[in-house]
Parts: C-alpha cells; sequence; structure tokens
C-alpha cells in the first residue's frame, strides 16, 4: 500500500513537473538550491546581527558593574585612608586617597555617558554619581579638618560620612542587583540566540541537501525527458525520410531563387543525379527550357507571376543529366518555415502515358479509317463512342 502511495506521488509530481516548458524546468532546478541559499544566509544574518546585539548589551551591562564597583571601593578606599590619617598623623596613609582623586574624573566622565546610553536606569545611576560626587567632597572635607585638628568637627563629619557611605552603598547595591538581573537576561538572550543561529545552521545544511537532491531529481527527470524527446524527433524524422524517399513521384524543395535544396530518391531517379550532387544545383539544370540562373524566370515559369499556378498540374520538358529530355508533369507548393519561404515540386515522369495517349490518337484515327459501323456502348445502352463510318 505505502508503495502505491510513494508510486502515485512521484507520478503526480513528474506530470506536474512536465507541465512547465523545458526553459521553465532548468529554471527551476536552478532557482530551487539557489532560493534556499539565500533564505538561509538572510536568516543567519539576522540571527547574527541579533546575538551581536546581545552580546554587545552584554558587555555593556558587564562594564557598568565592573565601573560600580569600582567607584564603591575606590570611595571606601580613600574613606579609609583619610580616617586612618586622622589616627596615625602619618601621610604616608593619604596615597589610596590620592590615588582615588585621580580616578575619580575618568570613573564618573565613563558614568555619565552611560547615563545617556542607559535610558532604563539612568536615574538610578545619576543618583549615584551625585551621591559619588557628594562623597568625594565629605572625604576632602574631612581630609581638611584632620589637617585643622578639630576633633569635635572631626566626630561629627565622620558621622556624616559613614551615613552618606552606608546609602551610596545602599544604591551601589541596589543598582547593581537590577543590572545583574538584566545581565543575566541579556545573556539567556544569548544563549538562546547562538543556539538558535547553531539550529538554523544545520537546518539550511538539511534543507541544502534535501534542495540539492531534488534538483538532481529533477535534472534527472528533465535529462530522461530530452533524451525520450531526442529519440522521438529522430525517429520522427527518420519515419518521415522514409515516406520522403519511397514517395513515388519526385518532390524537389526549392528556395525563393529556385535553387535545389533537397530532393528524394524518386527525384534523383527521374533526372539521373545521385543524392550527393543535386542539392545546391540550379532547377534550369533539370528544365529544358532556356532560362537565365537567377534572373527570377525559372520561378515565375513554375509558379506564375502572382503565384496564380500554385497546386496547377502543368507540363514541362525535363532534363535528365545524360542530356536526354522527357515529358515531365509538375505541380508547385508553396511553404514557410520561420523566416524562410521554400516552394515544393512534385514532378512525374510521364513519358509512358503520352506513349499511350499517342497509341490510342493512332488506334482512333485507324477506326475512323473503317467503313463499318463501330459503336461502343455502357451497360445502361448509352452511347459512349462511335466511329466516322457510324455517321456515314
Amino acid at each position: 500500500m505505502r508503495e502505491a502511495i510513494a508510486t502515485s506521488s512521484r507520478r503526480k509530481l513528474q506530470s506536474d513537473f512536465s507541465v512547465f516548458s523545458v526553459r521553465w524546468q532548468g529554471t527551476l532546478i536552478i532557482a530551487i538550491p539557489v532560493f534556499c541559499l539565500l533564505a538561509s544566509v538572510l536568516m543567519i544574518t539576522a540571527l547574527r546581527a541579533q546575538t551581536i546585539e546581545t552580546s554587545k548589551r552584554q558587555d555593556r551591562s558587564q562594564r557598568l558593574l565592573l565601573e560600580t564597583q569600582f567607584l564603591s571601593l575606590a570611595l571606601s578606599n580613600a574613606r579609609m585612608s583619610v580616617r586612618g590619617y586622622a589616627i596615625a598623623k602619618q601621610p604616608e596613609f593619604l596615597n589610596p586617597y590620592f590615588q582615588a582623586k585621580k580616578t575619580f574624573p575618568t570613573l564618573l566622565q565613563s558614568l555619565q555617558q552611560k547615563v545617556r546610553a542607559n535610558s532604563l536606569q539612568g536615574q538610578q545611576l545619576q543618583k549615584i554619581i551625585a551621591q559619588s560626587q557628594q562623597q568625594i567632597t565629605n572625604i576632602d572635607q574631612l581630609k581638611t579638618t584632620v589637617e585643622r585638628q578639630n576633633n569635635s568637627a572631626l566626630i561629627i563629619q565622620l558621622r556624616q560620612n559613614e551615613l552618606l557611605m552606608n546609602q551610596l552603598s545602599q544604591e551601589i547595591n541596589s543598582f547593581n542587583e537590577q543590572e545583574q538581573q538584566g545581565y543575566n537576561i541579556e545573556r539567556k538572550k544569548f544563549e538562546q540566540s547562538r543556539n538558535l543561529t547553531s539550529l538554523v545552521q544545520w537546518l539550511a545544511l538539511a534543507i541544502s541537501i534535501l534542495s540539492s537532491v531534488a534538483a538532481l531529481y529533477l535534472f534527472n527527470k528533465l535529462y530522461q525527458k530530452l533524451v525520450e524527446r531526442a529519440i522521438d524527433l529522430r525517429d520522427s524524422k527518420l519515419y518521415l525520410q522514409e515516406v520522403f524517399d519511397n514517395v513515388v513521384d519526385g518532390i524537389i524543395i526549392l528556395n525563393e531563387r529556385a535553387y535545389i535544396q533537397s530532393t528524394n530518391m524518386a527525384a534523383e531517379s527521374i533526372f539521373g543525379y545521385s543524392h550527393q550532387e543535386i542539392p545546391g544545383k540550379h532547377l534550369q539544370r533539370l528544365i529544358a527550357e532556356s532560362f537565365t540562373e537567377d534572373s527570377g524566370r525559372v520561378m515565375g515559369f513554375l509558379v506564375g507571376s502572382n503565384q496564380n499556378k500554385l497546386h496547377l498540374q502543368q507540363e514541362a520538358i525535363g532534363l535528365r543529366k545524360d542530356g536526354t529530355t522527357f515529358p515531365m508533369e509538375f505541380a508547385m507548393s508553396k511553404m514557410q518555415l520561420d523566416d524562410q519561404t521554400c516552394f515544393i515540386a512534385i514532378v512525374r515522369d510521364i513519358t509512358t502515358r503520352k506513349q499511350a495517349q499517342e497509341t490510342l490518337l493512332k488506334q482512333a484515327q485507324l477506326l475512323d479509317l473503317a467503313n463499318d459501323t463501330i459503336m461502343v456502348r455502357d451497360l445502361n445502352d448509352t452511347i459512349l463512342y462511335w466511329n466516322r463510318g457510324a455517321e456515314r
């Protein structure tokens, strides 16, 4: 049952495919793999662009997390450096503070750019920047108070600095948690895009293989069809050639200038030429009438000035290869092949018929000389002929 269904499907496909012309079949064979390739390239390109964009967003989120963490660490180091300097009164404790002061402008400028690029968390990031600048100012004031040795003001500023640092840390932690969630989402999207791209690539490979197999199958069918058509054309040509060569009457195909293009075997036998000799010769060579080749008088003699002799039985004197003449009967017809006009001459040697007619004429003359009555009647007793003796 399955084999019958498969056979029916293949026959239906072959029938549907055969409806198209050879040109369209060839176009279809080429279009199948090309279309599949273009579709695969477009899909892979779109997925690749999506993957690249997701990867860029993921990188931006990762850099933002690192910069905010580095800012928090720098502020903490500067704060602890000033507090250590307040306790030990040693200048080397301020080295982390000075290093942080150098990095703050670059960090804040980078974060300002992130604010413009990240509209979703821009407000929160702007708040972190503002609090960071306030904390930097507070640390600077704390250092100045330490240098002035104002202990009461130092205690108040240390408490304020501790409070601001806690608020900033909470804000940075909250921001980092949200950014980390966004980073995880982008990472998940990136993995999905990469997996989908790989899947599409494998599907594209499978489709390309299938389309190539389908194209080879259709190409094989087209090749078989062309071979069958060539065989049929050859058989048809051989069949027509056999009919052409075995017609009793001679057939001569001429161009508009009365040059012979081809003949059948009967025409070659009538005029005494071989198959290789007669093509290319002018029809003047086969007619005893005196014409000038290419003058147009030959075709005018054959078809008439207005082609009014086409399809009419005509008689002329034929000229054989050995120079002998004979009475012949011919009829002309016109044939159009693409942009070329050809004429077909059907020729018959009527020597035997002419001789029979002369014999009958002589016999009729002898019957007229007889004195006896001679009459010819049919089965209905109708008189068909009588001689002059019957008239007397």
